[in-house]
């Protein structure tokens, strides 16, 4: 006899994410998921993580376009001006989570609400798996793999199958953070398209708005640095201590996902078949005097390549030593965000 899983069911899901300026992605998001999709919040404030005033620039944006918006509501996060004068970047960012979150929690208890930002794109599969299994887990995860500048320069290795973003339960959204452990959903990976077609102005104005304020510096944003990380294919941030040390790696169109394949068809600008990478150990090498760099650790960014002998050692010994620390971090936020799964799964309706 077959067994009754009540939580076994295909529930409405709900598309609701952060935005800024992205407005072509955007619109290209909601024509991909559309079929899928029941419906779409695109949510925005007047004021940026940083607390500078700005306008709403996609519900402008989309508002005046052919797009089909009959399933998509803007939403204006109220963010408090109190909040602005004094707060952090990070306060000022959980504001808007959280509002969201309550808002969502309160309109939609029993749907599958996927929450993101604008640039992280799960695919229709994992979606469709998701919003069948998430009233067994009550939050399951959407792997992605994460390109960075441009669409096909893929940082490895891919996410953590335990990380942002998420589909939840809408009665449960504010028990699972985006950094929290939730069983993945199967099917092809999302893509998170990170910095999609930044150049140095548009680089400028988004650490001046975003809540990772040690960017926010006249180092940070230059020619330079975008060439530097370019020839490299290294990401511009500096990301030499973290898990993929910063490293990109070109994909070919074989193994992109279908989001990726629409990008393709519609803004080719947005990809670059023709840069080489340099190989793994000068990229490791170019990513970690990027790093340096842009932390105030090295007065010059120097791509020479008169280096010693050992540099090569030099250069896998920084690497190993920052993966240990790394590694040992993570160990004890998984163990919490595990714990935290097993109360809440045991704790579900």
């Amino acid at each position: 006899m077959r067994k009754n899983y009540p939580g076994l069911r295909a529930r409405r899901l709900i598309d609701a994410f952060l935005a800024f300026d992205e407005v072509d992605l955007i619109r290209l998001r909601i024509e991909y998921l559309r079929s899928i999709v029941a419906h779409t919040y695109v949510v925005e404030s007047r004021f940026t993580f940083s607390g500078q005033p700005k306008p709403l620039h996609v519900r402008d944006a989309l508002a005046s376009s052919r797009i089909d918006l009959s399933r998509v509501t803007f939403l204006e996060v109220p963010v408090p001006k109190a909040l602005v004068r004094s707060g952090t970047a990070w306060e000022i960012e959980d504001f808007h989570r959280r509002w969201l979150a309550e808002y969502l929690e309160e309109n939609h208890p029993d749907e599958a609400v996927v929450i993101s930002d604008a640039d992280e794109v799960p695919t229709r599969k994992q979606l469709e798996v998701a919003r069948r299994m998430v009233g067994i887990f009550g939050s399951m995860s959407l792997p992605m793999k994460t390109s960075v500048r441009f669409a096909n320069w893929i940082e490895r290795p891919i996410t953590l199958p335990l990380l942002k973003p998420k589909v939840s339960l809408g009665k449960r959204l504010r028990r699972y953070s985006r950094d929290s452990f939730s069983v993945p959903a199967l099917g092809p990976r999302g893509v998170h398209l990170s910095y999609l077609g930044i150049d140095v102005g548009r680089l400028k104005q988004k650490y001046a708005s975003f809540a990772h304020r040690e960017l926010d510096h006249q180092r940070s944003s230059t020619a330079r640095v975008l060439s530097f990380a370019s020839a490299g294919m290294v990401h511009h941030v500096g990301r030499s201590e973290k898990l993929g040390a910063g490293v990109l790696c070109p994909e070919p169109p074989a193994v992109f996902n279908e989001f990726q394949r629409l990008l393709l068809s519609t803004r080719a600008d947005w990809f670059d078949f023709n840069a080489e990478s340099p190989g793994w150990l000068v990229q490791l090498r170019m990513s970690q005097a990027l790093t340096d760099f842009l932390f105030d650790r090295a007065d010059n960014l120097s791509d020479s390549d008169e280096l010693s002998g050992s540099w090569k050692t030099g250069v896998l010994r920084r690497y190993l030593s920052s993966r240990i620390q790394w590694f040992t971090s993570r160990v004890k936020a998984w163990s919490r965000s595990l714990q935290n799964l097993l109360k809440g799964s045991a704790q579900l309706d």
